[in-house]
């Protein structure tokens, strides 16, 4: 990689991640007295080279190199168009090719140092040869990120995923255990159904605590259980105060982690699936209300549920979105043990 000056490795043992970035390149920024690019490489293995970046002076901004071997091509057709970043690749010498990650002029300092110490984590565990093409996958998650939520989520946006993550953790794993359910949860993918799998789908909606018992469903095929092996729609009704009792979204995120923590594959999954939800802990200062679960009903949705679904819509009507009034679903209510012993039946060999 050029540069005007290339730093010399930091000293230590670790790993990248323990590195305290902004500490680096604000030292590569006080000694950026004219337009230009300063370098500071990080410990790489033999088959990679990683490297800090600041370029263009006083009013620069920071980036992160990686190289390893690659074919130009294939990189650059990998490399997504993530808004908010600038990126680029080049040769740097035979087979070699490097990718190169800066923050856009005005981006959100906080949230680009965020993304790059993961990438970092991604670029400590994959072998060079296939390092590059880990990295494009990296910033692909974060192109949904950055679609979903630059800034943050909203507050009805906290309070939908802080439902999600307490069916996860409260049915999902308990039933199907924590890989399965890692990867059972597909609410941040925006599919049909917030966890689905071949056997069993579960739709999660959050309400507010003291509004009526309606659902908005979005289209006519989510509440269709023929596409699934059964079909259960989980209501939670939320609380959300700006102080008093409760969990703020970061510290359920982190209740969730830690119940992931020994399981390596369903930790991985579970934060890539939070990157595509659209949270980050960047964003952890502005989470600061405080959500409660008052209450939760869970239906089997079959028969005659109250729903619209494809086969009962008229010729040439489609991309219905409506609402369910769960007060006219007793009939189909489940309590959350017998919710939690339908997933393990269906997982049952």
């Amino acid at each position: 990689m050029s540069s005007l000056t290339t730093r010399c490795p930091v000293p230590r043992q670790s790993d990248h991640e323990d590195f305290k970035l902004d500490f680096l390149w604000s030292s590569l920024e006080a000694e950026a007295e004219y337009p230009g690019l300063l370098t500071r490489r990080l410990p790489s293995a033999p088959d990679h080279d990683v490297f800090l970046f600041w370029e263009g002076g006083k009013q620069g901004r920071k980036g992160l190199s990686v190289s390893a071997a690659g074919v130009l091509n294939d990189v650059a057709a990998r490399l997504p168009d993530v808004l908010g970043l600038d990126t680029a690749v080049s040769i740097t010498r035979s087979g070699w090719v490097e990718l190169r990650i800066a923050e856009s002029r005005g981006g959100a300092a906080s949230v680009f140092e965020t993304l790059i110490e993961d990438v970092l984590r991604t670029v400590g565990k994959i072998e060079g040869h296939h390092l590059l093409a880990a990295v494009c996958r990296r910033l692909d998650l974060w192109k949904d990120f950055f679609a979903v939520s630059r800034d943050g989520l909203s507050l009805n946006q906290q309070s939908g995923l802080f439902a999600e993550l307490t069916v996860l953790v409260d049915a999902i794993r308990p039933a199907i255990g924590e890989e399965a359910a890692a990867n059972a949860w597909f609410g941040p993918e925006k599919a049909l159904q917030d966890f689905a799998d071949d056997r069993i789908g579960i739709e999660v909606k959050s309400v507010s605590s003291t509004g009526p018992a309606n659902v908005t469903i979005a289209n006519e095929r989510q509440l269709d259980e023929r596409l699934v092996g059964e079909l259960l729609l989980a209501v939670y009704k939320m609380d959300i105060r700006e102080a008093g009792e409760g969990l703020t979204l970061p510290q359920k995120v982190q209740l969730v982690r830690d119940q992931f923590a020994d399981w390596e594959s369903a930790s991985a999954v579970f934060e890539a699936k939070l990157i595509r939800s659209g949270y980050s802990d960047a964003h952890t200062a502005k989470y600061q209300h405080r959500l409660t679960v008052r209450g939760s009903s869970w239906y089997r949705v079959t028969g005659s549920f109250p729903r619209l679904t494809e086969q009962h819509l008229p010729t040439g009507v489609s991309h219905v979105s409506y609402k369910v009034n769960t007060e006219a679903c007793q009939e189909w209510a489940l309590t959350a043990e017998e919710a939690v012993e339908t997933i393990k039946r269906t997982h049952e060999v």
